[in-house]
């Protein structure tokens, strides 16, 4: 199957999912992944602020300053097919951006080096059992798991779980897909 035709379908899915079982589905995530031994051990960790249906990391972002970790989400800038991470300690730190997206202010807020990552949360629309995934379509979580050495993790919601996605030469997997 087609790629865009794939990720289509699986939009469609994630948005009809039950808002009630997306809500306990994400909850059994959240602490599967705040009590796993590479959140324990990371002093930095990257994410994406969720917007829309996708799987919330908000309270990821409030539990890891929490704990006195360093958070850093990613910035698109036009015309670079590289993500560039900046440090947040406060959702006042970020601005709206591009495609709804919100982001760090990278004006305003100190970059984070890819090699400082220690765990990179990986987001997405579908995911394989083997760690493959279709994202948004932008290739830009592929550039970054090739670049870094972080322990690279995915959310994957009952309703986001595949046999199998399509995949291309340029595809990279992640580490784990956490499953509720």
């Amino acid at each position: 199957m087609d790629k865009e035709v794939f990720r289509e379908m699986a939009k469609e899915t994630l948005k009809g999912f039950p808002e009630e079982k997306k809500r306990i589905e994400e909850e059994k995530l959240h602490k599967q992944l705040i009590q796993s031994n590479e959140w324990k051990n990371a002093a930095v960790i990257g994410m994406t602020i969720s917007v829309g249906w996708e799987v919330e990391t908000r309270p990821l972002f409030e539990w890891a300053w929490k704990e006195g970790k360093r958070t850093a989400a990613p910035v698109v800038e036009k015309g670079n097919p590289l993500l560039r991470f900046y440090e947040i300690t406060s959702f006042d730190d970020c601005r709206k951006a591009a495609f709804g997206l919100i982001e760090p202010d990278p004006d305003t807020q100190p970059p984070v080096s890819l090699d400082d990552l220690e765990l990179l949360v990986v987001p997405g629309l579908a995911y394989s059992p083997d760690g493959y995934r279709i994202g948004y379509g932008g290739g830009y979580f592929d550039r970054v798991l090739k670049q870094t050495s972080a322990h690279s993790v995915s959310l994957a919601l009952s309703c986001q779980q595949v046999k199998a996605v399509p995949r291309e030469v340029h595809d990279e997997k992640v580490a784990e897909v956490l499953c509720p």
